[in-house]
């Protein structure tokens, strides 16, 4: 899944660096799990203060049923409402086609958009019946397809018309969007951390423009469809890996927090025997995990625990950023550092390098 700060790329050089035995393993700031799914330990203990991240991991550790049909619905939808609209494309090229000759005013064409796509029915799209949905869902189809019409026809007058082709492929993109919307409207008002949030967390998460979480500051996801270029993706393979056997039985090994990193420490407690890897939030970025940040104190007060309380050995990553480096120098620990871009370690003063490795072994 998406995910700021995804180690995917980094993960195999990380681990070569992970010391060859060990007990159990910890990760206070798990994120995308990149790292976590590779390593090999007796029992895992993983916890992100993003509460959808944690309970997305515990749905799929409980194999909930609920979890998947919601996946299952929204995947559908995403391949219906292709098929639905090629019903109405003709018709809805020829609309386009009168507004940008001005044959028809800005309101008729409107009326016209909402006629259309009113042929495109809930039911021939959604499984599942919500709230409000048929009402919701079709103002979601009149705006993003009124919204392309209105951009295709400023884009037309400075780089030159469209032909049929280009105009079918925005309007899609214009029923993409809406299904996008309507489900990103369905998140926000529906709050309670039950499978239905988690499962439209998790499709947000696939097909959002940022390929983050980002809460504005009413906490609410705001950001918009990532555009043409994910109009075929689809999540049928993806959320079915989510049920493989071997990622089961790892997670039936998993101890899954949803707190902050003192607290899930506190509660785990993990000795000497055990090893944590770190690899916390970047300073500044209020909105990237839910609606919180990891400040400079952060950084100051976890250093402070893996010295002062913390019997496991532990190796950490962070930007290579100056006032990072100031606050890790002066520790008695041993310092790397890596590009993300070449995966290769050198000294921390290369300029090149993009994070700082920091160990206690």
């Amino acid at each position: 899944m998406n995910w700021v700060g995804n180690k995917a790329r980094e993960a195999d050089l990380l681990l070569s660096l992970f010391p060859l035995d060990f007990q159990n393993y910890y990760e206070p700031f798990v994120g995308s799990g990149a790292v976590f799914l590779k390593v090999e330990a007796c029992q895992f203990f993983i916890n992100d203060r993003c509460k959808e991240l944690a309970e997305l991991y515990r749905a799929i550790k409980g194999n909930r049923e609920l979890f998947y049909n919601y996946l299952e619905c929204f995947a559908d939808a995403w391949t219906n409402i292709d098929r639905e609209y090629f019903l109405q494309s003709d018709y809805l090229i020829s609309a386009y086609k009168a507004f940008r000759v001005e044959q028809t005013s800005y309101t008729d064409m409107v009326l016209e958009v909402e006629s259309l796509v009113g042929r495109i029915r809930y039911d021939n799209v959604f499984s599942i019946k919500f709230t409000r949905d048929e009402y919701a869902f079709n103002l979601e189809k009149r705006f993003q397809v009124v919204r392309k019409f209105i951009c295709m026809n400023k884009d037309e007058r400075t780089g030159g018309e469209y032909d049929d082709g280009k105009i079918l492929r925005k309007i899609r993109t214009g029923m993409k969007a809406a299904i996008f919307s309507f489900l990103q409207n369905l998140y926000n008002r529906h709050t309670s951390l039950d499978d239905l949030r988690v499962a439209l967390f998790y499709f947000l998460m696939m097909y959002n423009a940022s390929g983050a979480y980002l809460l504005d500051k009413r906490h609410e996801f705001s950001i918009p469809y990532a555009g043409e270029k994910y109009n075929d993706k689809r999540i049928e393979s993806k959320y079915k890996s989510l049920q493989e056997k071997l990622l089961r039985e790892k997670l039936l090994k998993t101890y899954i927090g949803g707190s902050d990193y003192r607290t899930f420490l506190r509660r785990t407690r993990p000795g000497k025997e055990d090893f944590l890897f770190l690899d916390p939030p970047e300073t500044g970025n209020y909105i990237q995990n839910g609606g919180w940040e990891f400040t400079y104190d952060g950084y100051r007060k976890l250093l402070n625990y893996l010295d002062n309380e913390c019997s496991s050995r532990w190796l950490m990553v962070v930007r290579n950023e100056e006032k990072l480096r100031e606050m890790i120098i002066s520790r008695p620990n041993r310092i790397a550092a890596y590009s993300k871009y070449d995966l290769r370690l050198m000294d921390m003063e290369d300029e090149s390098a993009t994070h700082l490795l920091i160990c206690n072994y």
